[in-house]
């Protein structure tokens, strides 16, 4: 039905990968791409990562005496799963606390967050708990990046704050001239 274990490893490493077993079967076939050996033929196998080890696709099939079936498979990087959407509150006044996060990245180590101008906080979590001064008066981007447990560093994922003032209104309607004496 599926393959289980981690979707990132490090060169040089080894992780154990699973699946359920099927009716029937007799033994399992086991595949792996890139620099890597896997060891056992049944649901439980050691998968052992060489020093060139970059990422691959490990597969399973089940087999019996006389049929292969299809494959399922997972693929294995070095770097942590992509960085999902900030949430957060994305107006923010001078002198206010807002959080900020990303769905936690399986295969991460740390994150690194960036703050615009006027703001400060700090954290290595997928949380962060942000101030904003009351120098900050012209929106920015805060942005958040992830580190593997290999220490491969993703591009970072970034949202626009904008500071919560209000806008100048456009302009006044109204009749202009010939207004003395009326409302």
């Amino acid at each position: 039905a599926s393959v289980s274990g981690n979707t990132t490893a490090c060169a040089s490493s080894s992780g154990g990968y699973s699946t359920a077993p099927v009716d029937a079967a007799t033994q399992y076939l086991w595949t792996i791409t890139g620099d890597a050996t896997v060891t056992g033929t049944g649901t439980n196998v050691t998968v052992n990562f060489g020093p060139a080890w970059n990422g691959g696709t490990l597969c399973v099939a089940a087999q019996t005496t006389c049929y292969t079936s299809p494959a399922k498979c997972i693929t294995i990087g070095t770097s942590a799963a992509a960085l999902g959407a900030i949430s957060g509150t994305f107006t923010a006044c001078p002198n206010s606390s807002l959080t900020f996060s990303v769905p936690a990245s399986s295969g991460a180590a740390s994150y690194s967050w960036t703050l615009p101008a006027g703001a400060t906080g700090s954290s290595t979590t997928n949380s962060i708990n942000v101030n904003f001064g009351p120098t900050f008066n012209a929106g920015g981007n805060i942005c958040v990046s992830v580190t593997s447990i290999c220490g491969i560093t993703s591009a970072p994922k970034c949202k626009t704050v904008a500071p919560g003032t209000p806008s100048v209104p456009a302009s006044i309607t109204g009749i202009t001239n010939g207004v003395c004496g009326q409302n």
